[in-house]
């Protein structure tokens, strides 16, 4: 079975940047695939008819309300960047163009007609515009979908990603979206019968989760997966070698999304960007990794003592002698920041750094347990060893301290 041939348009309304990211990226994934798809792509603006496109309120439900405003998921992320909640408030609020899917479709047709596309190609749309079904008034705010036979045209809705997956790029779920309706599109089954009968109403982490919210998208994208039942229906019609090609592709996109984004980690190191969360005297802090785009989890004991040594070339001591003999002046740096972190008193929070000091009668010492936790978690979100060597917490042997041989001036920031 020959590829599929598959033009991928955008209205003007989605910008040129975005698609060319996205376009990228499709590239990429057709580097894996030897079955499925050909790409094409045309970055020229495709114009919707405006007759046919009004504007009306996103019906943005309690659900998403709730879990996207007030959910532990996203407590971390509005935490830290407060502006981000009042934007996505904003943007849900704020009117959005609506057209229907016939006026989504006819733009496909348009472009077929005028650029000669063979019938049997598929031409995917992307854009901004909202959509409802002209045919079933009951169907809206869609992230794609196909046209029904014999035409050979779908759309993907781009807009609003960023707000609900912040700190992923929305060029990942456009082209698990993309791979979805073609998939769909290949094994010749009707949108809406697919749709209406072979989705998950609640959401398992398969490709066909009908993901009524956007929200939910982010389960089967982190796990790139087929069910049994969805497998065995897509085998009626497809290969199995192009099912696994096509699984190839699921598996970069799931990649991208993980939460603690291990491919991002193999290209090189990230600058670390301490975050002050608040201006109280003692202020909450936390530790970011740009490149990696993940924070460091750590309580707070731990992360006192990261931050310690992230801001003292010198160092822990380590030794029995050189513990026993800990200055008084590293117990109050580290408290300054414990106390931020636990939001205590500075004289408890001193009281309780000391005894981090204390030798074990197994001649251990806390500070060792709480260095090597920290250098666990960092191991967690930076498999490569050769890049981790700039965070983690060594031992060096001559001065006997513990200390982080991160070049401070090219990749640390302090906000």
């Amino acid at each position: 079975m020959a590829k599929l041939t598959v033009h991928i348009i955008r209205a003007k309304d989605f910008n040129t940047s975005d698609f060319k990211k996205v376009e990228l990226f499709l590239k990429k994934l057709q580097s894996l695939d030897r079955h499925n798809f050909k790409f094409r792509f045309n970055d020229s603006d495709q114009i919707i008819n405006e007759k046919d496109v009004e504007k009306r309120a996103y019906n943005f439900n309690e659900y998403e309300e709730a879990k996207l405003l007030k959910s532990d998921y996203f407590k971390n992320y509005f935490d830290n960047h407060p502006e981000k909640k009042q934007e996505i408030i904003a943007a849900l609020k704020k009117d959005e163009n609506y057209t229907t899917w016939e006026n989504l479709f006819e733009v496909c047709n348009k472009y077929r007609y005028e650029n000669k596309i063979k019938h049997e190609e598929q031409i995917v749309l992307l854009t901004n515009t909202n959509n409802w079904c002209k045919a079933n008034k009951d169907i809206s705010d869609w992230f794609g979908a196909n046209s029904e036979n014999p035409d050979n045209n779908s759309f993907v809705h781009t807009n609003l990603w960023e707000f609900y997956l912040p700190g992923i790029e929305k060029t990942y779920p456009i082209s698990y979206m993309i791979l979805l309706l073609l998939i769909i599109k290949k094994s010749r089954i009707g949108y809406v019968k697919y749709a209406n009968t072979l989705t998950h109403k609640e959401s398992i982490g398969c490709i066909s989760d009908f993901t009524d919210s956007k929200l939910d998208v982010i389960l089967k994208l982190r796990t790139g997966d087929i069910c049994d039942k969805c497998l065995n229906e897509l085998l009626k019609t497809i290969n199995a070698a192009h099912i696994n090609s096509y699984c190839l592709m699921l598996d970069e996109i799931r990649s991208k999304t993980l939460f603690n984004r291990r491919a991002l980690g193999l290209y090189g190191t990230s600058k670390v960007i301490v975050q002050t969360i608040n201006d109280a005297e003692y202020p909450f802090r936390s530790v970011y990794f740009e490149g990696f785009k993940i924070y460091l989890e750590l309580n707070a004991r731990e992360l006192s003592v990261y931050l310690y040594l992230l801001n003292n070339e010198e160092g822990l001591p380590a030794g029995r002698e050189k513990i026993e003999d800990t200055s008084t002046k590293v117990i109050s740096e580290i408290a300054k920041f414990y106390a931020g972190q636990k939001m205590t008193d500075i004289k408890e929070a001193k009281e309780s750094v000391r005894n981090w000091f204390t030798i074990t009668n197994a001649g251990g010492n806390n500070i060792e347990v709480i260095k090597n936790k920290i250098n666990k978690n960092l191991k967690k979100i930076i498999p490569d060893q050769s890049i981790r060597n700039n965070y983690e917490i060594t031992l060096d042997i001559k001065e006997s301290f513990y200390k982080i041989n991160i070049d401070r001036e090219e990749l640390l920031i302090w906000n």
